[in-house]
């Protein structure tokens, strides 16, 4: 379907240019498809004469615009020479067969389960009623099923404990949600540790669940109330790692609730820092946007693994533009465990 679209496109400037060559006059379809032609000059002197690279995907949408455009104006051109030739017919068979294949195609791919342009993001919403939400799950969903899973736990549970997005293979998930870009991945878990517990046969997506879910070890809990303040940042949590090296890590944030500006930037931000070497890990969730659906979440994140150097964990809301913030009740408790292994 992509490579017709592209030919008929481009085979629709072309005539457009060729017959205003032709007839001899500027007209306005001879003109739009000289400045066409000139766009396409120009992307193939930038790439291969000065070597500057050119947006992809969404950057160049505007040129299905102008293929959109150029297959109509052939269409009209073709209308009226119907007019001045005898042969009406043959001329209504061309132009009629070039946009058949397009309404065939459209016709074809008519279905209840997905957008056959996002076949490969979608999920049943029963994936989402067979994962455990009592437990703040880990839940790893490799783009764009990143976007899905969000998307049903905003509306149905109105809360942000949100699927961590990774492209690397998690050895602490409790959930996984693949694709069919990912069939490398399926069998990377070891059917000891994973089990396929859905799937959607017209798209290729995998439910994957943890058969033994992690036991993870409180080791500090912290409540703040009533609290207020206008400052740039609000340590929340602010400790040393010893011995935490190649552990996992879990913060849950319990039954938060804050007051601001919903206008204004606001984050929470967990991180692990190196001070030696100046390095940070973090994860960081803008709850200005959150915000938007409900005011009162909660949120489980992780760390995967704790590398060796990062000997310090801080929590603190960073309050970008240094608005009035209340925190009317915050709730953070901190779990580790031992590294669970390394798939590759």
């Amino acid at each position: 379907m992509g490579l017709y679209f592209l030919l008929v496109g481009v085979f629709s400037v072309f005539i457009l240019f060729i017959r205003g060559i032709l007839i001899g006059k500027l007209t306005f379809n001879f003109i739009y498809s000289i400045l066409v032609l000139s766009l396409f000059l120009g992307i193939y002197l930038n790439r291969f004469i000065f070597d500057v690279g050119y947006p992809i995907e969404r950057g160049i949408v505007y040129i299905f615009i102008l293929f959109i455009f150029s297959f109509y104006l052939l269409l009209d051109s073709i209308y009226y020479l119907n007019l001045r030739n005898k042969k009406k017919e043959i001329l209504n068979f061309i132009g009629l067969s070039i946009p058949a294949y397009f309404i065939i195609q459209l016709l074809m791919s008519f279905n209840v389960s997905f957008a056959p342009l996002w076949k490969d993001s979608t999920f049943h919403k029963q994936f989402f009623s067979k994962i455990d939400k009592n437990r703040l799950p880990l839940v790893y969903a490799y783009p764009p099923m990143f976007y899905s899973y969000n998307f049903y736990n905003l509306m149905n549970e109105k809360n942000i404990n949100l699927a961590q997005e990774n492209v690397q293979v998690s050895s602490i998930a409790d959930y996984v949600i693949l694709n069919g870009y990912n069939k490398k991945y399926i069998s990377t878990y070891n059917k000891k540790e994973y089990t396929i517990i859905d799937s959607m046969p017209e798209t290729g997506v995998k439910l994957l669940k943890r058969n033994n879910f992690i036991n993870w070890e409180l080791e500090d809990e912290l409540i703040i109330s009533d609290t207020s303040f206008t400052a740039e940042f609000l340590n929340l949590v602010d400790i040393q790692l010893e011995g935490k090296t190649n552990y996992s890590m879990k913060n849950a944030v319990l039954s938060s609730t804050l007051q601001f500006n919903k206008k204004k930037n606001v984050w929470i931000v967990f991180a692990l820092t190196n001070e030696k070497n100046k390095e940070m890990l973090y994860h960081s969730i803008k709850i200005n946007e959150v915000y938007n659906f409900q005011t009162l979440f909660e949120k489980a994140q992780f760390f995967e693994k704790i590398p060796e150097g990062y000997d310090h964990f801080s929590v603190y809301i960073w309050n970008i533009d240094k608005t009035l913030v209340k925190v009317n009740q915050f709730s953070l408790k901190t779990f580790y465990s031992k590294y669970y292994g390394n798939y590759k």
